[in-house]
């Protein structure tokens, strides 16, 4: 009985060794995909699409998303997207978005392999709905399936690396888009 229960306690470490190192390899993977886009998003001259997203009316209840509009006091751009698709590396969508009160400002990076699968989301918010300013950070990692497999967090004075011991701020909602087709605007 004994050496029965041994065995079954090596078998399921062995099970998640083994998950851990499929995970870790995703990761990896992930990772160099995210190298290759770092000298393109620094490129200036790569072409962005750009929409926005458009409030207005009372208590800014109408929207919509366009590829274009003219500033005016009656219309709040709660969102915008930067949109850079290349064949052979896959997709990078940047929503900007931002509170009417100036509040909080979100800035998120998703990438997208060439399939159109969301492999990573990096998510940053300043925010003043908090004990004191503060920024937040978030980093999710996606496997092929499309399934989460890591999710990262880190809380620092606004705009600092300086840690914060107790994070108390107003949490905000992590949006991103598992697949290319699911974006609110036609990228294609």
């Amino acid at each position: 009985m004994h050496k029965r229960i041994v065995l079954i306690i090596a078998l399921l470490f062995t099970f998640v060794i083994n998950i851990n190192a499929a995970d870790n390899d995703a990761i990896k993977k992930i990772r160099q995909q995210f190298s290759k886009w770092q000298p393109i998003l620094k490129d200036s001259t790569v072409e962005r699409k750009i929409f926005y997203h458009l409030f207005t009316g009372e208590n800014f209840s109408t929207e919509k998303w366009t590829n274009s509009y003219t500033p005016s006091g009656d219309i709040f751009v709660g969102d915008e997207l930067q949109i850079i698709d290349i064949d052979s590396l896959g997709t990078f969508v940047l929503l900007m978005s931002s509170s009417p009160s100036g509040d909080w400002f979100i800035h998120s990076e998703n990438y997208y392999w060439s399939n159109g699968n969301l492999f990573f989301v990096f998510w940053k918010m300043n925010t003043y709905q908090a004990s004191e300013p503060s920024t937040v950070e978030r980093r999710i990692y996606f496997n092929e399936s499309g399934e989460e497999i890591r999710s990262l967090e880190s809380v620092y004075k606004l705009n600092t690396k300086g840690k914060i011991r107790n994070p108390n701020f107003m949490n905000r909602e992590v949006i991103y888009w598992k697949t290319i087709s699911e974006l609110p605007v036609s990228i294609k």
